[in-house]
């Protein structure tokens, strides 16, 4: 994948774990 991939995939990693640390 290009880096804009990375980056999207590690910017919804962090958004999955802001949830999953809010519950």
């Amino acid at each position: 994948g290009t880096i804009k991939d990375s980056l999207l995939k590690n910017n919804l990693l962090k958004l999955e774990y802001k949830i999953f640390e809010d519950k």
